[in-house]
């Protein structure tokens, strides 16, 4: 009887210490994320996250939507204080890369790790980089849709038809047809 006393509570150490410790659920969340655009300049972007633990990493990670081979996604290390609660912000220079034409869609979301291993992320939000400065007007013919904001209409629809001609030329000489709508932008200087 005290053999099978004594493997019992054995097992039974056995089984405690080999079970995982259950803890608490992390709460761990991102509440909040905004952007501010400053065309063309800059995109900024900011989030905030919070927990029952020290947030230790936030990570910023983005996608320009363009036609190619490859999807590539960009992830930045954002710098911030350590806390339970964190406000932190990056700001895209755009001067580095050149600028982003009107219209470029930028796919983003936020990753936030705590001290206790667990991991939130945001859900995808999409941006237009647009440029707000000017009053646009839009035509849509086909798969094309033409953005202006000086001259009338006809000039628009002029522009319009020559783009739409030589789309079709395009196809019929180099057997290329466009596949997804196209946007042109066109400004009224340089």
């Amino acid at each position: 009887m005290r053999k099978k006393l004594l493997s019992l509570i054995m097992v039974f150490c056995l089984v405690t210490l080999l079970t995982p410790q259950v803890s608490a659920q992390s709460s761990l969340s991102i509440p909040e994320s905004y952007i501010e655009i400053d065309f063309p300049w800059s995109v900024t972007f900011h989030v905030s996250a919070r927990g029952n633990d020290t947030i230790t990493e936030v990570r910023l990670c983005y996608s320009i939507e363009e036609s190619g081979f490859a999807d590539v996604t960009a992830e930045i290390p954002v710098v911030f204080t350590p806390a339970r609660e964190v406000e932190a912000e990056w700001q895209w220079d755009l001067r580095y890369v050149q600028g982003l034409p009107p219209g470029t869609i930028v796919n983003y979301w936020w990753k936030c790790k705590d001290t206790a291993g667990a991991v939130a992320q945001s859900e995808r939000q999409q941006l237009t980089f647009n440029d707000e400065r000017f009053p646009w007007r839009s035509i849509t013919a086909d798969m094309i849709t033409l953005y202006w904001y000086e001259a009338n209409e006809s000039f628009a629809q002029e522009l319009l038809s020559t783009a739409q001609d030589a789309v079709a030329r395009l196809g019929a000489e180099t057997g290329a047809y466009l596949k997804e709508p196209i946007r042109l932008y066109i400004y009224a200087s340089s």
